[in-house]
């Protein structure tokens, strides 16, 4: 039975990777942060199923060693394990945790003989630090800078995967990078993080509204992607990008009214100081890119992973309507008073 190392097993997305690994047959190694989480762990082993061959290892991204130990024995490696920014995290220690990490993920499927290692990039540099803004991105579209910390990491992170792959001249894996827009959609373990604290911020009317494009993708369908290009020799050497269709930021208010209102729920209407924002966006590099595509569309091609791995995309709306309904069973939003 093939064996596959998923990194990063405990989050939003690597709980729906790990679900259809183990649906598909895989023996499961789970990377996670901390192994003495153990009712995470448990929620993980359900979502799994109670027949799935699966066992979890301590790995950290900023622990060389720890990666030596977690990709031995496996026949591919998909790494979705990321240091997620919050108000206390250093922009450097970020950008630094993504690249010892994905060095150390790279050097060890080399060393261990995997044959295939696919990576979590994101598709939200190429239209925020892509040059001059157009209507539609595609894989040709690389960032030419972009911010300090998270997005930057991840900009670093792809291009060290690749410079790393061209000089590998023996054993040389498979290498596939994914680069979704917006995740949404339900939850498979509990928590929520990165763009699921957003929509938590909105329905608990804690967020202005800003008039900006978003592309939004599955958490399921970019799931599906990671383990098709896993599966498939035909994505080696390739980056897909993965969206189901963009929203305005103040149109996703709307849609969770119309949908979920006579629930009790919704988002206070909270709109943005134009004047405010765009005075200090002259002194915050990610303000001035907010203000600047403010009005403009910002889509994301999906064609290419459709036509060459054959993975379909949910529409955006459905994304959010089916992220929200989760959230409310979860208990993670409020009812309006």
């Amino acid at each position: 039975m093939r064996k596959v190392l998923i990194s990063g097993a405990a989050g939003f997305l690597g709980s729906h990777v790990l679900k259809i690994c183990a649906e598909k047959g895989y023996a499961i190694r789970g990377a996670v942060r901390n192994l003495s989480e153990t009712s995470r762990l448990d929620y993980l082993r359900k979502v799994a199923g109670p027949k799935a061959d699966l066992e979890f290892v301590e790995a950290r991204l900023e622990n060389y060693e720890s990666w030596d130990r977690a990709v031995r024995g496996c026949d591919s490696v998909i790494h979705l394990a990321a240091p997620l920014p919050s108000k206390n995290a250093r922009n450097e220690v970020l950008e630094e945790q993504m690249y010892s990490g994905i060095q150390a993920v790279l050097e060890n499927s080399t060393k261990h003989h995997v044959k295939a290692v696919v990576v979590t990039g994101t598709s939200l540099n190429a239209g925020i630090y892509g040059g001059v803004p157009k209507h539609v991105y595609t894989e040709s579209d690389w960032p030419e800078e972009a911010a300090a910390g998270y997005l930057r990491g991840k900009v670093a992170l792809e291009r060290s995967a690749w410079r790393y792959q061209q000089e590998q001249r023996q054993d040389r894996f498979r290498l596939t990078i994914i680069h979704p827009a917006v995740m949404y959609g339900p939850l498979l373990v509990p928590g929520a993080r990165g763009s699921l604290q957003q929509l938590i911020h909105m329905l608990n009317g804690y967020m202005a509204y800003y008039h900006l494009c978003v592309p939004i993708v599955d958490v399921r369908d970019v799931a599906l992607a990671h383990v098709k290009a896993m599966e498939s020799k035909v994505a080696d050497g390739k980056r897909y990008m993965c969206s189901g269709g963009s929203l305005w930021l103040d149109e996703i208010p709307r849609l969770i009214q119309q949908e979920f209102g006579k629930e009790g729920y919704g988002c206070k209407k909270m709109p943005c100081n134009d004047l405010l924002i765009k005075f200090f966006s002259l002194f915050t590099k990610d303000l001035r890119n907010m203000v600047e595509r403010s009005g403009s569309l910002f889509e994301v091609s999906s064609e290419l992973i459709g036509k060459e791995l054959g993975v379909g995309f949910r529409p955006a709306r459905d994304s959010v309507v089916d992220c929200v309904r989760s959230l409310i069973a979860s208990g993670l939003v409020k009812k309006r008073k």
